[in-house]
């Protein structure tokens, strides 16, 4: 009896540290609303390191970008993100919707800049569309953070499942990139959707 109460105990004190991300999808209108940031952009590197500046020094990971194209902000030819968790030798911390990412990832990225966060990316992961090539057409599409191809924007934010077969084709890069610099103008006119 004893040993049942100690362990129900044990499991209740290490319970009260366990916390769970909750991330409410952004619509395309709040990507390019909330974003001071939008580019397209290749991992050309990733680092992680113990970061004494920020509380409790947690792990984090900088992502080094290339800037290949720049639809919002500043422009720049290199980017470098710092996203909260990784791997240091032994010791690795991780946040569930927090994106990882490799060398070679091609991506449109909505993100914050301003100030250090846990993602900078606007909606954890969801604002990372992916950027690979048709193996059809070789032209470059785009496919949301999960790899399901981005056919619709009125998806982005929605519970509507993109991944039933359709005989749509997926966005090109090129239309995407017009419904963003679309949006934008659309928002600087300060239009209401």
């Amino acid at each position: 009896m004893r040993r049942c109460i100690f362990a129900a105990l044990a499991a209740m004190s290490l319970s009260v540290g366990v916390r769970a991300t909750t991330v409410v999808a952004p619509t395309f209108e709040a990507l390019v609303a909330q974003a001071d940031a939008i580019v397209e952009s290749e991992v050309v590197d990733t680092t992680s390191r113990i970061a004494l500046q920020r509380d409790g020094a947690p792990i984090v990971t900088d992502v080094y970008f290339r800037v290949e194209k720049v639809l919002k902000g500043a422009p720049a030819s290199t980017l470098i993100l710092q996203f909260l968790g990784g791997q240091v030798g032994d010791l690795g911390f991780r946040i569930e919707g927090v994106p990882s990412f490799s060398k070679g990832d091609r991506d449109v990225l909505f993100a914050i800049t301003a100030a250090p966060q846990v993602s900078p990316i606007v909606g954890m992961m969801h604002g990372r569309v992916r950027i690979t090539a048709d193996a059809a057409t070789q032209r470059d599409i785009v496919r949301a953070f999960d790899g399901t191809p981005l056919r619709d924007l009125r998806v982005l934010g929605s519970t509507a499942n993109q991944g039933v077969p359709s005989g749509r084709p997926a966005m090109t890069l090129a239309a995407f990139e017009s419904a963003v610099i679309g949006e934008m103008a659309r928002q600087t006119k300060g239009q209401r959707p």
